[in-house]
């Protein structure tokens, strides 16, 4: 079977395996990872990607950028305060997609790492196990689609760093690499709030393995890291993080905080809905992320095996909890990055399993190329069945940048601009004819909102309701009359909810409206007169 490549030895503490593993990275692992990285551009449509407008919940991200430093800790909000430090590196505030795009392929180098770290009977074997990880990532269709500009890649990619590094503490235990193990957990932090369970995860399957093997002064060693990374998370979170668990927030999730009694009808539902994210059916994924899992424990990583077992269960236990949303695919897709990564390590397993490598081929060229053949038939099969999601990642319709490119090269003087509440941030960033300023608390999800100085004639609708945009496109109707007969309302819309565009033609059936651009929530302009609608 899979479990017996690899019997690690009873009562060794300072070294776990002796394969090539624990040798330094070689030329072969820079190419492989080279060649995965190289692969990227060739299923992703880069430059589609970082030139798109920003939706809704990415405008708010990128309008933090906008404002200054003093201003981080309220605009950061439900956004990581590392995360929003990244996205000022980058020099043009229109490309802010390359950071999301940067983490994921941190997610494929991390991927490799993984299935590189086990202690393989061959270098070869390692290196293939490595690559099959790596290109599980390259081509999972939840990767291919994260690349908006929220902090998930992130999620993914620290996830599985956390993984790497615990199984690299394992290869060779140190202080040392344990401290680096600690260090990244704590400041993973500022990047990614998932790391405040997943740590503990990570660090707790090293304390776990520790305790069942009975090496005591190691657990010991466990247990000082694990406070240090305890204090670290807990000091970013009080000082920064917890700004985002708003009673607000709390109940934008509210879906998708399950009771113990519904918990199985709702991840059998919400597994439904992560299906055609995940590339293959739900249930070959578990199988081979259970072989993953052992392989890992038979190859000499037990602390990172258990690990993988209990970050679902923390993730199951928080959801419960009200604590954290469950099976959301954004903000649970650190779960399926790693359960990719992991199964990628069953498939590598099971390819030496099935081929009989460690008994009926002699070491050597050979065990990977009928290992490799393997692998490579069931990707291929993977990559193929999941053609449709590739170069053309599926970007949100909403377009708030071309409404305002247009608006501000045709707008008159005495021009006034509504906006819906869906558009404000949107419209917020890429208007630049006027200062912004910043308005905090503010009772939403992110706890701010902006304003424009009263000379701008902008009208920003706060809520969805028919009342408000009545009052809001009356509002604006007034600020035009104001500038004589010829003087237009521009309206602005984006992120338009079903029962809001209910509102929206209710409100504007009353009025003279001319379409300018059209789409999903097109560009109009209302008349300053009213005129009854046509029976």
């Amino acid at each position: 079977m899979v479990l017996s490549l690899v019997v690690p030895r009873r009562g060794r503490s300072t070294r776990v395996d002796t394969s090539d593993s624990e040798r330094p990275a070689a030329l072969g692992d820079v190419i492989a990872v080279a060649v995965l990285l190289a692969l990227y551009p060739a299923l992703n449509d880069i430059k589609g990607i970082v030139t798109a407008p920003y939706w809704l919940d990415e405008a708010w991200v990128a309008l933090s950028a906008r404002f200054p430093l003093g201003d981080l800790a309220v605009t950061t909000s439900s956004t990581p305060l590392g995360w929003s430090l990244l996205l000022r590196l980058v020099p043009d505030s229109n490309d802010l997609r390359v950071v999301p795009l940067a983490f994921q392929l941190v997610t494929i180098v991390a991927g490799y790492a993984l299935g590189r770290m086990p202690a393989w009977p061959s270098r070869g074997l390692g290196r293939l196990a490595g690559m099959v990880c790596g290109a599980a990532m390259l081509f999972l269709p939840a990767q291919v689609m994260s690349h908006d500009l929220k902090q998930y890649s992130a999620d993914g990619a620290l996830t599985l760093g956390l993984l790497v590094l615990c199984a690299w503490t394992e290869q060779r235990w140190s202080r040392r690499r344990l401290a680096v193990l600690a260090g990244v957990a704590a400041t993973g932090m500022l990047f990614s709030q998932v790391v405040a369970f997943v740590a503990p995860c990570v660090i707790g399957g090293l304390a776990l393995a520790a305790l069942a093997r009975k090496q005591w002064r190691r657990l010991v060693e466990v247990l000082v890291a694990a406070a240090c990374a305890g204090f670290g998370i807990m000091l970013i979170y009080f000082g920064v993080a917890r700004r985002a668990n708003s009673s607000t927030m709390r109940d934008y999730w509210a879906a998708y905080f399950p009771s113990i009694t519904g918990l199985p009808g709702f991840v059998a539902r919400r597994v439904a809905a992560f299906t055609p994210m995940l590339g293959v059916p739900v249930l070959v994924l578990v199988l081979f992320v259970i072989v993953g899992a052992l392989t890992l424990f038979r190859l000499g990583r037990a602390g990172t095996a258990i690990a993988v077992v209990l970050v679902p269960l923390a993730a199951v236990l928080l959801g419960v909890a009200h604590i954290y949303p469950l099976l959301d695919v954004r903000t649970s897709h650190y779960l399926v990055v790693m359960a990719v990564a992991v199964a990628g390590v069953g498939l590598a397993g099971a390819g030496v399993f099935a081929a009989g490598l460690w008994r009926r081929v002699p070491a050597g060229r050979a065990q990977v190329a009928i290992a490799a053949a393997l692998c490579v038939v069931l990707l291929a099969a993977f990559a193929t069945a999941n053609r449709n999601w590739y170069r053309y990642g599926q970007l949100h319709p909403e377009d708030v940048r071309s409404q305002v490119d247009y608006v501000a090269s045709h707008r008159s003087p005495g021009d006034v601009i509504v906006v819906s509440m869906g558009g404000v941030y949107g419209f917020a960033f890429y208007w630049r004819q006027d200062r912004i300023s910043l308005v905090s608390p503010y009772p939403n999800t992110v706890g701010w909102s902006v304003a424009l100085p009263a000379g701008a004639n902008v009208v920003l609708i706060q809520e969805r309701d028919q009342i408000s945009i009545r009052r809001g496109v009356e509002q604006g109707l007034a600020l035009a009359g104001q500038h004589g007969p010829g003087a237009r309302v521009w309206v602005i819309r984006a992120h338009v909810a079903s029962a809001e565009s209910v509102a929206w033609r209710q409100v504007l059936a009353g009025y003279q409206v001319d379409k300018v651009i059209d789409g999903r929530q097109p560009l109009v302009t209302v008349a300053t007169k009213v005129t009854p609608a046509a029976p």
